[in-house]
């Protein structure tokens, strides 16, 4: 069916070469204008019990996902790939946290779903939106890695490539 799937390699092993792959997407298609710039692309995805889950493909999916962390813990782990001059790698990482869900019930979660906040998120949310709606969220780590971009490691790394003074939006 030509997707992609993250078959027999890790989940750090999966986003980083998933974020690899889009930068140096990106990068190509800006060859001509890009010059020397550097593209940054990420991946995230959530591991709970070791599968690996990304996007849902559909509302049911996306029930069945956030239902799947209802009183558990999981993990979400983001890739990030920095592709410089020529598509050449210029740093390549992953930073992990863990995301403790307390419960949610099916009210909210069919309500939720309904609304269609969880398309094109990996485990069909975002950790700051549901915060905000009072959702009994716990985690450990850097939010930012949860939400899909480790500002905290990003900055450090772009720091020790010579890029001080990056500070988050």
């Amino acid at each position: 069916d030509g997707d992609l799937s993250p078959g027999e390699v890790s989940p750090e092993f999966w986003v980083a070469s998933l974020a690899y792959l889009k930068a140096r997407a990106v990068h190509e298609s800006l060859e001509d204008s890009a010059g020397d710039e550097l593209v940054l692309g990420a991946d995230t995805v959530c591991v709970l019990d070791d599968l690996v889950i990304g996007q849902p493909s559909d509302a049911e999916d996306a029930a069945g996902i956030i239902r799947s962390f209802e009183n558990r813990e999981h993990d979400v782990v983001t890739g990030v790939a920095i592709v410089g001059e020529g598509g050449r790698l210029v740093d390549l990482f992953i930073d992990r946290a863990t995301v403790r869900v307390g419960s949610i019930g099916e009210e909210q979660i069919s309500s939720y779903v309904s609304g269609g906040a969880w398309v094109g998120k990996a485990g069909a949310y975002n950790l700051f939106e549901r915060l905000e709606a009072g959702w009994p969220i716990e985690f450990d780590g850097d939010e930012t890695t949860i939400v899909g971009l480790p500002m905290r490691a990003l900055r450090e790394r772009l720091g020790g490539l010579g890029f001080g003074g990056i500070g988050a939006a």
